[in-house]
């Protein structure tokens, strides 16, 4: 990902996609995971949010489908209501990318 211009996806010997890094990852959405202290309360709000049907919690973990650069207003939001963000973890775009496309096929 960081070291080649290009990039094809290969299932069972076929080529699913190909393009340049950027044209494959623009305006993908991440798998964004966020351990916090009260993932029912940091739920609740983000409920209220335009992320509200991007989410679901797994344990201590909330899980969202976002841009990158959402993360650091999620990250404030749940901050400045009092919850404890713990981690945020996301999956590299391309890795994310070839394991939606493969599961399928």
């Amino acid at each position: 990902e960081l070291t080649a211009d290009s990039r094809i996806i290969l299932n069972k010997r076929k080529a699913l996609v190909s393009g340049s890094v950027k044209e494959l990852l623009d305006n993908k959405p991440l798998l964004v995971k966020i351990e916090v202290d009260n993932p029912t309360e940091a739920y609740s709000i983000l409920s209220l949010t335009v992320f509200h049907q991007k989410q679901t919690i797994n344990g201590n973990t909330l899980e969202l489908n976002i841009q990158k650069q959402d993360i650091p207003a999620v990250n404030k939001m749940l901050v400045e209501q009092g919850i404890n963000v713990i981690s945020i973890v996301y999956k590299k775009p391309l890795e994310e990318l070839y394991m939606n496309l493969t599961k399928s096929h």
